[in-house]
């Protein structure tokens, strides 16, 4: 008789196809319990390392058995206030200096000033010029426009009988020739007036001048204002010209003239909007005062007597809030089993619910999973390497979407607590929205694109391409640059494109794979990390065979129901070396076919931080790369990356930055701030810099400025398509519904055709 072979080491067998899936629900199931239960104090300290030990349902009773009980947690939580609150009297001299130094430089609200401002202006000198400014810049554009305008009117003289004439001159009537209605002919001139209208005799002073024989004159008669628009003959100069002393200052130089008569209106506006700045830089530090105190009683909870008594250094009685559902530490077993039921049923392609019977333990869903495994499997599949296959998925996909969840519910406030149910039930919740387009992929979806039958990899794409409607075919993976110090998703990944042949195999096991849920799609994204760099004929292939495969396609679901598909986008990554080897026809030809979008990483028009993180790449070379956007068909957008390059780097990253993008006028700008992994080249290096006192890395607060300063460069108005016509662009950051590379502090939206620029720097500003 033949011996057993010996089990290989790594073979899947019935103890250890778990390990992965188990290992990960006890320790996100720790790391909720550390977190309500050290979430006032904000430092787990040693048990923070001990959550990545736990492996096995032992290791996690003995971490909860090792967390300090109510007296101890207590002692922990009054040692944390106290330390707080010596720290309220750095806090408030902090925000005093802060307070000091903003009233010392308050910044005028331009867009009010210029509302009060330039309709005045207006008024005075007949400008018609436009009153609407959002910020400084635009305000002195104007200012400038209308001291050109004054100037050029003071320059202006009329010749008249009685003499010369110019704007701010006290006139008499001396005359008033109407219309002789008997001989028409006669009259010279024709504008409406006669005695009756304005007496003989009447003053008023010049406000403008109409062309060579009209001026308008502002007249009182009788104490009642009116315009009236006379030839010079009919008036004479009398008195001294109410602009004379301005000429007479600036030695009869019109423009530095009109400049002074500009500054003296500008300067009785100018107090009124610099106490308002004031008034608001008041109330924002006084707002800050009252929430440093308030931020100690609310995040401790405390009551006016345990205040005095912390303000009196006297021992009080603290009690922590909820202890018991602190220590409450059930673990959502039949949920996890739904899930893992269907990781597996989708892993064998078919459609079956999961057993009716409620999973209330580890035991029951290994069982669960094993027999439905068992039971399901083809005579050549094996039952339990496809089962701890799909469990080890599951474990990827649960902790990537507890992360997102966490990240979720602290950004709108909630309490989170229990993130690993939300985190279930969000994926479990998918499955109710995957006709809705505006949802991140359902789990199926999630599930095909980690499985290694039909992807290397999980592709990589930007965030807009993390939807539903959008299905991810892999062209290829990784970079053919793989140098960026912050990127650790092409950056391990080895280098590779398929073959047109392969790639064709690899889109039609995506359609099978998909089923039902192919209605939903309506964009495909060739994941790869620079496909653009292929010659454009053989890139053709691989669009030609995503359009073939997906678009136009009458196919009936499991029910029989027709299904019609529709692709109105395909859309791929490109780096600047992809759009220097493309002409504008071969962009053109791509867009012909379907590839009518593609997203490039600029991360920065500065050359320093470019270099700091070996990007390999110029702001001249993306600048030749992007001069042809303007002629071609093909949507480019744009992706900043604020925050790179740290504090050092801050003010060249945004000038040069925008300096470039107002050169390149993309039709899309998308933010997407730093998120570097620790253990990525660009993090170790930035916190060697910090230690050093020579760098730091930007906090939340720093990036959203960040964003503001760029938006705050950008001059869309002089942004021109081919023909002339005003270039249209969206400019918007977007939380992630994935966090690797790049995350966002917050999120706006605006079209910068529609002058919507104000209204972004509003929505930052708050």
């Amino acid at each position: 008789m033949k011996p057993a072979e010996p089990t290989p080491k790594n073979a899947p067998t019935e103890e250890n196809v778990f390990d992965n899936l188990m290992a990960t629900t006890y320790q996100l199931t720790a790391q909720d319990r550390l977190t309500a239960l050290f979430g006032l104090i904000g430092n787990t300290g040693v048990f923070e390392d001990k959550v990545g030990q736990i492996r096995t349902r032992r290791d996690f009773d003995a971490f909860l058995n090792a967390l300090p009980d109510r007296q101890e947690l207590e002692g922990l939580v009054k040692s944390k206030i106290a330390q707080e609150y010596r720290g309220l009297e750095a806090n408030m001299a902090e925000i005093a200096q802060a307070r000091q130094k903003a009233l010392e430089s308050p910044e005028i609200d331009y867009g009010a000033f210029g509302g009060e401002f330039f309709p005045e202006l207006n008024k005075r000198y007949r400008l018609g010029l436009d009153d609407m400014v959002g910020n400084m810049e635009e305000f002195h554009a104007a200012r400038e426009n209308a001291v050109q305008h004054i100037a050029n009117i003071l320059g202006r003289r009329v010749r008249g009988e009685t003499g010369e004439f110019r704007l701010g001159d006290q006139v008499e009537v001396v005359k008033m020739t109407g219309i002789d209605y008997d001989n028409p002919l006669d009259s010279v001139y024709y504008y409406e007036g006669d005695e009756e209208d304005v007496p003989l005799g009447s003053k008023g002073d010049i406000i403008e001048i109409v062309g060579d024989e009209q001026l308008a004159v502002a007249f009182d008669v009788d104490g009642d204002y009116r315009e009236w628009q006379v030839h010079p003959g009919e008036i004479r100069s009398f008195g001294q010209n109410k602009y004379t002393r301005w000429m007479q200052d600036n030695g009869q130089d019109t423009k530095r003239a009109a400049e002074a008569l500009v500054k003296e209106m500008e300067d009785t506006f100018t107090p009124k909007y610099l106490d308002r700045a004031r008034e608001q830089i008041n109330a924002m530090f006084d707002d800050q005062v009252r929430g440093t105190a308030q931020a100690l009683v609310r995040k401790f909870n405390l009551s006016a007597d345990q205040l005095r008594a912390i303000q009196a250094g006297h021992d009080y009685k603290y009690e922590v809030p909820e202890i018991e559902q602190i220590h409450d530490h059930k673990i959502p077993f039949d949920s996890l089993f739904t899930l893992a039921y269907r990781s597996l049923t989708h892993k064998l392609r078919i459609e079956q619910e999961r057993p009716r019977e409620k999973v209330t333990d580890e035991s029951d869903l290994r069982t669960g999973v094993l027999k439905g495994a068992g039971a399901n499997v083809g005579l050549n599949q094996d039952p339990l390497g496809i089962a701890r296959e799909q469990m080890d998925t599951l474990a990827v996909l649960l902790r990537k979407e507890y992360s997102v969840v966490k990240r979720r519910k602290i950004q709108q406030g909630e309490e989170h607590l229990n993130v690993l149910d939300a985190a279930i039930e969000s994926w479990m919740d998918r499955r109710k929205q995957e006709g809705r387009l505006g949802v991140k992929y359902s789990y199926e979806r999630a599930l095909l694109y980690n499985d290694k039958d039909v992807y290397t990899a999980e592709p990589f794409s930007p965030p807009s391409e993390e939807l539903h409607r959008v299905v991810k075919l892999e062209v290829g993976n990784g970079c053919n640059h793989a140098k960026c110090t912050y990127c650790t998703e092409y950056g391990r990944a080895n280098f590779f494109i398929r073959s047109p042949e392969e790639f064709a195999e690899h889109a039609k096991a995506v359609r099978d794979m998909l089923g039902d849920d192919i209605r939903s799609v309506q964009r495909v994204f060739l994941a790869g990390g620079n496909i653009l760099v292929m010659p454009t004929d053989k890139l053709l292939k691989y669009v030609d065979t995503a359009r073939g495969l997906f678009h136009d396609q009458r196919i009936r679901d499991r029910h029989g129901e027709r299904i019609h598909t529709e692709i109105r986008r395909i859309a791929a990554f490109t780096r600047t070396e992809g759009l220097q080897k493309k002409s504008v026809r071969d962009l053109d030809r791509l867009v012909e076919h379907g590839l009518n979008m593609v997203f490039w990483g600029i991360e920065s028009g500065s050359d320093a931080v470019l270099e700091y993180v070996q990007k390999g790449i110029t702001h001249k070379q993306m600048l030749e790369a992007g001069r042809k956007m303007p002629q071609t068909k093909m949507q480019v957008s744009t992706m900043i990356m604020t925050g790179l390059g740290g504090l050092k780097h801050y003010e060249d990253h945004v000038v040069q930055t925008a300096k470039l993008l107002n050169e390149l006028q993309p039709k899309y700008i998308t933010f997407m701030s730093i998120n570097a992994a620790p253990w990525s080249e660009y993090a170790k290096r930035l916190a060697e810099e910090q230690a050093r006192g020579e760098n730091m890395a930007m906090s939340p607060e720093m990036v959203v400025e960040q964003m503001y300063d760029m938006v705050t460069l950008l001059k869309p108005k002089k942004w021109r398509t081919k023909g002339g016509n005003r270039a249209k662009c969206l400019i918007a950051a977007y939380r992630l519904p994935v966090e690797r590379i790049a995350a966002n502090p917050t999120e706006f939206r605006g079209r910068l055709e529609y002058d919507e620029q104000g209204s972004v720097l509003r929505q930052l500003t708050d």
